[in-house]
């Protein structure tokens, strides 16, 4: 019963809340957001929007293969923007803030197309 409590959590935390507001409860004290980094297929301009259910829990999986074969840490030490290969196998980025620069779209749609 423990077990099913805790991964409850875990996909409340990581999955529900990420998906809604692109923070987790440590992304939200730390001044984090997560996105998923999209081009404009018209214009081949960078957009930002938060990542779909989906996504977060292709991420989720992929984090448990980063922390049993050190894959993750390895590439946060020579990537240059610092995603780990669960951020890149969900092609997600964690950042500091929205850059104003880049708009942050809200697709009503399905987000994984």
């Amino acid at each position: 019963m423990g077990i099913i409590i805790c991964l409850a959590l875990i996909a409340f935390n990581s999955i529900y809340m990420v998906s809604r507001t692109g923070q987790s409860l440590g992304k939200r004290i730390m001044g984090l957001t997560m996105v998923n980094p999209i081009r404009d297929p018209h214009s081949n301009k960078p957009h930002v929007r938060l990542p779909s259910v989906g996504r977060l829990i292709w991420r989720t999986v992929a984090h448990v293969v980063d922390t049993f074969c050190l894959i993750g840490l390895i590439r946060l030490c020579f990537n240059d923007r610092r995603e780990s290969f669960a951020d890149a196998a969900a092609n997600t980025l964690v950042i500091s803030k929205i850059d104003p620069e880049i708009p942050f779209v809200q697709f009503a749609g399905p987000a994984d197309r």
